[in-house]
């Protein structure tokens, strides 16, 4: 891979050097190296070099570039870094035997899971390829309609979040809070969606296959960037409905009016529950109001 590197570092040169721009060989190393997930150009080589290792970044089958650790290096290193970053990735994905994905993202845009084990810092081998079976969600939030007693006593009504898998109308995703901020709780509820299983149970999915979320319909204002970066970085695409009368919107709301009216059926006295109340059997817990959303 070193070797790899000196002929593209020559291309990426040779590219600046048309458009005016002189540079010295071992920078552009250095950007490219970093490119790699590399300090330094020094310790690329030396992992290269050390035969004990299994894999190597030559043994890759696809790359996946560090663009912020590129970038870092390029503006310690040269005063147009702007102009030689793009030059070193080109040159990459012209000298490099593997596939190049200039982000950890690009990579699950793609509509397959992937096994693989690490080459390197960045190189990947690829073990496995499972088509992924998309799903079309549903997130929305609202204000429970039940009351929830503290350990303190006092009662308060609880933060809800919840993801539907719309065709079947399955809660893959939840979060219930009763002091959180429904941004964070819609965080919370969409990284549970990611990391469910609840899809795959139902459908009875072979090992060949896998299920995700391609897209994600949203019905509340949620403007944490945490937020936005998850459902990016998964690859989801995301759209907000605003009309009241939405179908997902109505889907979601009844999953709601079900699970409150479900805690008014077993626990008729909640909404009179008073402070400091001694009889344990009225008390619901937030725990057992997440338990709820996880049945539904």
């Amino acid at each position: 891979m070193a070797n790899i590197l000196t002929n593209a570092a020559r291309h990426a040169k040779v590219e600046l050097l048309a458009a005016g721009i002189e540079v010295g060989h071992a920078k552009l190393q250095e950007v490219m190296a970093a490119l790699l997930g590399y300090h330094t150009y020094r310790a690329l080589k030396l992992e290269e070099d050390d035969q004990e290792l299994e894999q190597h970044l030559s043994d890759a089958e696809f790359i996946v570039l560090d663009q912020e650790l590129g970038q870092c290096r390029a503006a310690e290193l040269f005063e147009l870094p702007g102009e030689v970053l793009p030059k070193c990735i080109a040159a990459l994905e012209e000298c490099l035997p593997a596939q190049i994905l200039p982000s950890v993202v690009e990579l699950q845009k793609t509509n397959v899971l992937l096994t693989h084990e690490k080459a390197g810092r960045s190189g990947l081998l690829l073990r496995g390829v499972k088509p992924v079976k998309g799903s079309r969600t549903g997130i929305q939030c609202t204000r429970m309609d039940v009351q929830v007693q503290r350990d303190d006593g006092s009662v308060v009504r609880p933060w809800a979040v919840a993801v539907l898998d719309i065709p079947s109308g399955i809660t893959i995703g939840s979060a219930v809070s009763l002091d959180d901020t429904p941004d964070r709780q819609a965080v919370n509820a969409l990284t549970d969606a990611l990391n469910s299983t609840a899809l795959r149970d139902n459908e009875g999915a072979s090992e060949n296959e896998a299920y995700g979320i391609i897209q994600l319909d949203i019905g509340d204002s949620f403007n944490s960037e945490r937020f936005k970066r998850i459902a990016s970085e998964a690859g989801i695409e995301s759209t907000h409905y605003y009309n009241r009368t939405n179908p997902v919107r109505g889907q979601i709301e009844a999953l709601f009016h079900k699970i409150s009216r479900s805690i008014g059926m077993k626990q008729p006295n909640m909404h009179r529950l008073k402070p400091n109340s001694d009889s344990d059997s009225e008390r619901m817990t937030i725990e057992d109001l997440k338990q709820l959303f996880k049945k539904s």
